[in-house]
Formats: C-alpha cells, structure tokens, sequence
C-alpha cells in the first residue's frame, strides 16, 4: 500500500486475501519502521529509497542500473494525553479473610438505617505513575514508579509483604489493508523483583532504581496511520501476601520456587472467584525422578563402594515420593473425576531419606547411607545464585513439611504402584557410575 509520500507496509499478514490494494492519500502521522510478529500475524513497516539511472546505448539501446537502500525512521514523538495514574484494587478482605467478620457487623448496622452512607470497603491499591511526558526512551532507567496504598484496618490486624513486583510494557500492533485486517502484540518487561518487603506504611513508593532488574527501553510513540495503529500499555503486577505465620516470614524467604506456586493457586481465587469454585488443586510430591537426572539430589557412589544421598534434608523427615511420569495421569484423572474445590497431594509413598535408602539397598545390594549437611553448607554442585534459594527450600521442608504439614485443607491421594518397583526399572549401573 503506497502514500502520498512514498511509504510502504509490508506483510500485513491476516490471512490472504484476494483484494487488491488500492493507493491511498492521507496526511495522517507515518508509522515508524517495525517488525512485530506473533503466531497468525506479522506485520512489517519498510522505508525504502530507489534511484534509477536510465541510459541510452548504441544501436538505441536503454539499460537501467537500480539501487535500492532502507532507512529505519521514527515518528516524531507526538504522546496522546495520558492520567496522571492509573491504580487497581485488590480487597483486603481477599487478602485477610479476618476483616470479614469487622465487615459484615458494620453492614448489619448500616442496614438498620437507610440514611446511611454505603458500607466501606477497604482495599489494597497499587498506583502506576507514569512518566510526563509519557515517553520512554533508549539506554535510560525506566521512569516509571509504582505506589503501594494498605488500608490502615488492614496494618492493624495483619503484617503484610510485598513478595514481588513486575512492570511490563505491552504494544499492540493493528495493520490494516483494504478489508483485511491483522493483529499483534509484543510484550517487554520493564522491571522486576522477587523477595520481602513489608508494608508498614499506608503509602509506600517503588521505583525501579531500587530492583534487582531494570532495562531500558526503546519505545516509539503511539502512531495512528491509515495503515497501522500502535497503542503503548503499562501494566504493573503486584505479589502481596500476609504474614499471619511469623516464623516462616521471618525465617525463610527465598522459596521462590513455592512462592510462584502459592501466587498460582491464589490469583484465580482472587480474579475468577466462580471459575475457582469448580476448581481443584493438585500438588505432586517429590519427583522420584530427580533422584535419577538431577545432578544435586542423584546419590553418589563412593569409592568404598558406597552409595551416599548427600542432601540438607534430615533423614528423619517424612517426604511425599510420587513417580511423575507414571503416577500423575492417573492420580489427576481421579481428581478431575471427583467433586470440585479440593487441595489434594498425590505420592506413591510417605517414607523418609532413611527408608528410601533401605528400599534402595534391596534393589542394588549396595550399602547406602543418608549424609546430612550442615545448614550453613550448600548442596555440592550447586551454583552460587541458587545456594540460597535450595537451602532455604531444603531447611523448611524441615521445620514445616514440604506439604505444609499444618494445612488443614490437604487431602491425600496414593498411587497403588511401590517406589520398589519403580526404582528396579533402573540402570543403577549407569546412574551410579
């Protein structure tokens, strides 16, 4: 499709259509140069400069030399008025099921008297303050900060962390040609963090300077064309939990890997409340199949000719082994199967370090032992960014289970095969060797 100045858009991509293009005058903002593509779409926007040079022969003969160069350009920053901020509320009563009773007794009294003003409602509110003007430029911090607003009543009766923190950029790309029309979008993370800070203030002011990851970006202006219309969103993530156990807050805080799992299970309660009622949750044990690939956990033999389990797991603990690849198909469709809006935990057995060595001696007759490290010493093999977060995980499924031993809500699920069996379909020979 050409413009009055000479610009095209290649490969707006929808699905073919048999249209031709017809030229199109307009005097509208050119869209900058650009590729963006997703599964169905791509769009393409080229600038390209042709010289022809035409010359005359012998005999009246012509010949045409061609040359053909790109240029990458940008529109001119031309930003659409943008607020001030943007905020989203989360209800604290979602976040602290112990306000409800405060709630529900001060509704009963304001039923009482229609003259009065509707029941409040406390919530927690994260602000998104954009930058003035809302442009965000190459190789520079990203101007963008993030407003944490915690309702006093919700302080008063709870400590409450935020655990995480995304800031993403979002750009959607629409081209269109003649009836057809396509589609995509691109999305680039600005900023994040995972850990603990508590929010001990009604107001508390994130900038991205203060995190652990910061990008700058190269974000062209909102372009609308005849041709294609790009619109730029900032979207900002927010992992807020409540500290109602002290001793897990306080003493481990880098389970990363549980906390992403606990922030699965907690956002569709909180987003889809009526799609989470016909929901359950299935939580696997741990993978048998770790002890067998995983350079960490594998058993190692000595040259004694023993086979140790090196590991900051007490021997002692109780662990729930399930054998994911022949277990979890089952134990699922059991669930799918049975009433909705459980919290199971599927294994094969309940068994300690200690009696998965002694099952283990009966498969390869070799003596094997259970040697726990220290808690200051990371697992042998591990790299250094993940020592603390392995350690962490290992020393509270110590204290506290790697189930969670103190949740009421958990319902058991056994698969019938034994670890016995699972472990004499292995080559020991090699795993050891």
């Amino acid at each position: 499709m050409q413009t009055d100045t000479g610009a095209s858009v290649a490969d707006a991509v929808a699905g073919e259509s048999n249209q031709q293009p017809r030229p199109v005058c307009c005097h509208s903002q050119l869209p900058p140069s650009l590729r963006a593509l997703s599964s169905a779409v791509r769009i393409a926007v080229d600038y390209v400069v042709v010289v022809a040079v035409r010359r005359k022969m012998m005999c009246g003969i012509r010949r045409t030399t061609k040359v053909r160069q790109e240029l990458r350009l940008r529109s001119e920053p031309k930003p659409n008025v943008c607020s001030e901020s943007i905020v989203g509320s989360l209800p604290a009563s979602a976040l602290c099921p112990g306000l409800n009773k405060a709630l529900q007794d001060a509704e009963s009294l304001s039923s009482m008297d229609p003259g009065w003003l509707p029941r409040y409602t406390p919530s927690v509110q994260v602000e998104i303050l954009p930058p003035s003007p809302p442009i965000l430029t190459s190789e520079s911090a990203t101007p963008i900060s993030i407003v944490l607003h915690i309702p006093p009543e919700l302080l008063e009766v709870e400590k409450i962390y935020l655990r995480g923190l995304l800031v993403q950029l979002k750009t959607y790309f629409t081209a269109t040609i003649g009836g057809t029309s396509g589609t995509c979008t691109q999305t680039t993370r600005c900023w994040s963090s995972q850990g603990r800070v508590h929010l001990d203030k009604t107001r508390v002011e994130v900038k991205s300077g203060i995190w652990e990851f910061s990008i700058g970006l190269d974000v062209k202006p909102t372009c609308q064309s005849c041709t294609v219309h790009l619109t730029h969103f900032v979207e900002a993530i927010a992992d807020i939990s409540r500290g109602n156990d002290e001793i897990t807050q306080e003493k481990y805080t880098h389970v990363y890997h549980f906390d992403s799992k606990a922030a699965a299970t907690e956002y569709p309660g909180h987003t889809y409340s009526e799609l989470w009622k016909k929901t359950s949750v299935f939580q696997a044990g741990f993978f048998l199949t770790s002890f067998l690939r995983d350079p960490i956990i594998t058993p190692k033999k000595t040259a004694k000719n023993t086979v140790q389990f090196i590991t900051l797991i007490n021997g002692d603990l109780k662990l729930p082994i399930i054998a994911p690849d022949e277990d979890s198909g089952p134990l699922v469709k059991d669930v799918v199967e049975d009433e909705p809006g459980k919290n199971l935990i599927g294994y094969r057995t309940w068994a300690t370090m200690q009696e998965f060595a002694q099952v283990l001696f009966k498969v390869t007759r070799l003596k094997v032992e259970v040697v726990t490290l220290p808690k200051s010493e990371p697992p042998v093999g591990v790299p250094p960014e993940l020592a603390q977060e392995l350690s962490d995980d290992f020393l509270y499924w110590n204290e506290f289970g790697s189930e969670g031993r103190d949740d009421p809500t958990i319902v058991h699920l056994t698969a019938p095969e034994s670890i016995e069996d699972y472990l004499r379909k292995q080559d020991w020979s090699k795993i050891l060797s």
